[in-house]
């Protein structure tokens, strides 16, 4: 009986004691004191410690658990970034499908006069590239300012342009406001020559000199080597123009007048307020598979990428090591109690049931002794 009663208490005291070690890491909380003197070991190891634990803990996160260098790993984990581009581009096309308009999705985000701005800025951008361009090209030809076809889309229309222009010379001086200004013509050519021209115009008769010369003139203006010539000379001035720095065009023109007609044409074409008023999914529908198998995959590879060359200093903005502390000291001590016992429960009842064991073979040898003495 006293070797079984020695086991007994051995085990009984092997396992109290573990547990009553168990215990006081969380317990009590506070302090305890009998008038001015604190007990020992009050309070609990974890209370007592835990603005210690809390930032051993943020820095055990961040130099062993959390590091930049597994990060880094992670983000350039092949199976991680297709994955995260499906579920990317699952989500672009929920989006792209609505049937929300960029109207109604700048009123959600709380953007005023949307239509205004966008407007605005697309005229101020389209104004300052033009005077960028200009200022870049002027002091280049024509040649090198337009692209070739563009230049022998001018050439070959050169033959149509002279013919047109001579046809509508031929229909003005055929007109009675043609045949008039002949008329004022030859009346300032005799005005010219003094006495002897009027003279000379009251022999032959004004209206005689208009009738003889202007079938002379519009039969000059229908013979095609009129049009040759007059073609040759456009020919020959527009190869004389290629030739030219564009500054000699530019300098003629009034720039500021120039480009905002080209912001109102480019907003006219645009129609902002109709854009803005389309659903998503058909402003996207003829873009929507380019959006969704190229940008959106080149774009997420070159965020994942700048992230992971930024991710250590990235890291050291965040602070980790500070947030894990904060929300440990954050933390109440009955629930770091609650979550230490749930994830370890098993295994503390193992080291009461080992002190345990411990304590009743401590008994069963000092039994032996006993009994050997």
């Amino acid at each position: 009986m006293t070797f079984l009663m020695l086991i007994i208490v051995g085990a009984i005291i092997g396992g109290a004691t573990n547990a009553l070690a168990i215990r006081m890491l969380f317990r009590p909380i506070y302090p305890v004191y009998i008038g001015h003197w604190r007990m020992p070991f009050t309070p609990g190891l974890i209370p007592k410690r835990r603005e210690a634990l809390a930032k051993q803990l943020g820095d055990v996160v961040v130099d062993h658990l959390l590091t930049a260098e597994g990060v880094q790993t992670r983000l350039k984990n092949e199976q991680f970034r297709q994955g995260m581009i499906t579920m990317v581009q699952n989500k672009v096309q929920t989006f792209l499908d609505s049937d929300q308009s960029i109207a109604a999705l700048a009123g959600r985000l709380e953007i005023d006069n949307v239509q205004q701005r966008l407007e605005s800025l697309i005229g101020t951008k389209v104004n300052e590239q033009c005077r960028r361009w200009i200022e870049k090209q002027s002091e280049k030809t024509l040649d090198d300012v337009f692209p070739p076809s563009f230049l022998a889309r001018i050439e070959e229309n050169i033959p149509t342009f002279s013919a047109l222009v001579m046809e509508k010379v031929a229909d003005y001086f055929d007109s009675s406001e043609g045949k008039r200004k002949i008329a004022e013509l030859i009346d300032r050519f005799f005005a010219d020559k003094g006495t002897f021209g009027s003279m000379l115009q009251m022999v032959l008769g004004n209206d005689s000199l208009i009738n003889k010369v202007h079938p002379e003139v519009m039969k000059f203006l229908r013979q095609p080597t009129t049009k040759e010539m007059l073609e040759q000379m456009i020919q020959k001035q527009w190869r004389h123009l290629k030739k030219q720095p564009a500054s000699n065009i530019f300098d003629g023109l009034n720039l500021d007048v120039l480009a905002e007609w080209i912001g109102e044409q480019t907003l006219r074409q645009l129609d902002v307020s109709r854009v803005l008023e389309t659903p998503l999914r058909r402003l996207s529908a003829s873009v929507q598979l380019t959006i969704l198998e190229q940008w959106v995959p080149k774009a997420f590879v070159l965020f994942v990428d700048y992230l992971s060359d930024h991710i250590a200093s990235l890291m050291k903005a965040l602070q980790l090591a500070e947030i894990v502390r904060k929300q440990v000291e954050s933390f109440s001590v009955q629930r770091l109690e609650t979550m230490v016992l749930e994830v370890a429960r098993r295994e503390l009842k193992m080291i009461m049931v080992l002190g345990a064991l411990l304590g009743g073979l401590i008994g069963a040898v000092q039994g032996v002794f006993l009994l050997l003495i």
